[in-house]
């Protein structure tokens, strides 16, 4: 299992990697960094390739970032934006290197720091999921690029992203960002069963008192 080395976010940064909210829209880059969307996976087909996914790569390219917010990215913040990108082409083809979902707000957990209360989807949000889902599975790149699941919700209580994980379409490469209370040992070996390049985040809710503090405004105790 290789864990480190199949991903650099940095270089691939707005250049070919795409983050797909719950409405279907589909970003170039995180969608809190930046304020204009490339697509709609719902309805577009040239999610890569179009005027403002062009336009985006073109802004990074002459350093404008004209869709950038350079008060949240965090890019910005360590002067890579900055940086001259040789590596990007105003075409590229149309096979994102990392695709990030982030359409599921399912989750089995409700920390404060990220919602007030469980989410429960209405039918519409639960038919718009399994649309996205399905686009997903049935696109012709998706054995093709790295899969980030999730940015939104828990990836081992979706339904949506159990339909990801389980389906032999998927390439080689996965990221998992989990909670950690359902990732179980049976979940880890399925995984390593069924890729060769894994990489797993967890996340915790108030770590370090100076998180906590910061979000409630008074002093914590971690």
């Amino acid at each position: 299992m290789n864990c480190s080395k199949f991903v650099y976010k940095k270089k691939i940064g707005i250049k070919k990697k795409i983050n797909i909210d719950i409405n279907g829209t589909v970003w170039g880059c995180c969608p809190t960094w930046i304020t204009k969307a490339n697509a709609n996976i719902l309805v577009d087909d040239d999610i890569l390739n179009n005027y403002y996914a062009r336009i985006l790569r073109l802004s990074a390219l002459n350093k404008t970032y004209c869709f950038c917010n350079f008060e949240l990215c965090q890019y910005f913040e360590k002067g890579y934006l900055k940086e001259d990108r040789h590596d990007i082409d105003l075409n590229v083809d149309d096979i994102p290197e990392l695709v990030t979902v982030s359409y599921d707000k399912r989750c089995n957990l409700n920390c404060s720091s990220c919602r007030k209360e469980f989410f429960v989807p209405i039918q519409e949000e639960k038919e718009r999921a399994s649309i996205i889902t399905n686009r997903l599975l049935n696109s012709d790149w998706i054995g093709k690029t790295c899969l980030f699941i999730a940015g939104q919700g828990e990836v081992f209580y979706s339904p949506e992203y159990k339909k990801l994980l389980n389906s032999e379409k998927l390439g080689d490469k996965i990221e998992i960002l989990s909670n950690g209370i359902l990732f179980t040992e049976d979940k880890m070996e399925m995984l390593e069963k069924k890729f060769k390049n894994i990489r797993v985040s967890i996340s915790v809710h108030a770590a370090i008192s100076r998180s906590e503090e910061r979000r409630v405004g008074k002093e914590c105790r971690s």
